[in-house]
């Protein structure tokens, strides 16, 4: 498997199909932990399953679902005894791998995980339609994916435009604990904000121009594995993330949307926790501080290093998560 956790030991693979009009069919499923050796048709609320068939450890699923007209990768990792569910939700362009060493804490500190890859990365569709990338469409993924599992309550941890995401998802359904968001920028559109939006829209021009480059010099284009960039420059990573083909990068571009921050986040009716870098070219400690200030509870952390801490920096941005929630 291309994601492994580490410290998991056994892999077992095992292709089902479920023509109940109730569940989604799964492609593939696979899962790490002690299995019983007879044979099971999972059902769709698969806690209360594990327990009465005596699985005790942690038990790792990988699964490919169709959700608005997407085929959806993502895989769930049950932990026993768990703190709870959290949802991540990477940033633009970036697959699940964005968060694998985030996941693997929270795996080790107890929590049950569901990571992601959004639609136009990784195992996951690559849509040629700019509609299947706005935030409402990737937020009805999350939700499909959260009913499908039967999870309550998450943890909904976003970055960036993942962020925007979930509290897009969040602000409709109400289906969060606590909402921790890193690097969440504020709404500018092309009637509030002129100068900033065209801005906006030359700069992003001009870097899929010079990144499509950039990929098809290095043949860079193919699969990511975004783990192997702890510890980069933060330089070497936006190009890291921007150098997928042309069409792509493109097609992600025109369906760009601005936030309106104030409409989904007055509706956050949680507890909500936003974390920002003081090394960030995108979106200032201030600027973060006046995002925040739009949900009703919440509260504002910074921290050191650039606008991708958590791909760069997990160690950092796992603390400030922990600093936020309490859990220190």
């Amino acid at each position: 498997m291309r994601r492994t956790i580490a410290g998991l030991v056994a892999t077992l693979i095992l292709t089902i199909g479920v023509d109940s009009p109730s569940l989604p069919t799964f492609r593939t499923l696979s899962a790490v932990g002690q299995i019983p050796s007879t044979s099971h048709i999972i059902p769709q609320n698969l806690d209360g399953y594990f327990k009465d068939i005596g699985i005790t450890q942690i038990l790792r699923e990988e699964k490919v679902i169709e959700s608005h007209g997407q085929e959806v990768w993502y895989a769930t990792t049950r932990v026993p005894n768990s703190k709870g569910w959290v949802f991540l939700h990477p940033g633009g362009f970036i697959d699940s791998t964005g968060f694998s060493l985030f996941a693997e804490k929270l795996i080790n500190d107890g929590y049950s995980v569901v990571e992601y890859d959004q639609p136009g990365t990784g195992n996951s569709s690559k849509s040629t339609d700019p509609e299947d990338y706005t935030l409402e469409a990737l937020a009805s993924h999350v939700e499909t994916i959260l009913d499908t599992e039967g999870i309550i309550q998450p943890i909904l941890i976003g970055h960036c435009k993942g962020a925007a995401v979930l509290a897009t998802y969040a602000a409709s359904t109400g289906n969060v604990s606590k909402f921790v968001a890193y690097s969440l920028s504020s709404n500018f559109s092309e009637s509030t904000d002129p100068i900033t939006y065209a801005a906006y829209n030359a700069t992003s021009k001009v870097i899929t121009a010079l990144c499509s480059l950039v990929a098809e010099a290095n043949e860079s284009s193919g699969e990511k594995d975004f783990k192997k960039m702890e510890g980069a420059d933060e330089t070497d990573l936006w190009f890291y993330i921007h150098t997928v083909p042309f069409e792509q990068r493109a097609v992600n571009q025109a369906a760009y949307q601005p936030f309106d921050a104030k409409e989904a986040l007055n509706h956050l009716d949680t507890e909500s926790h936003f974390i920002y870098s003081s090394e960030d070219f995108f979106i200032s400690t201030e600027e973060g501080r006046e995002v925040a200030a739009l949900a009703p509870n919440s509260t504002v952390q910074e921290v050191p290093q650039g606008h991708c801490v958590i791909l760069t920096h997990p160690d950092i941005a796992y603390q400030a998560f922990k600093s936020a929630i309490g859990a220190e």
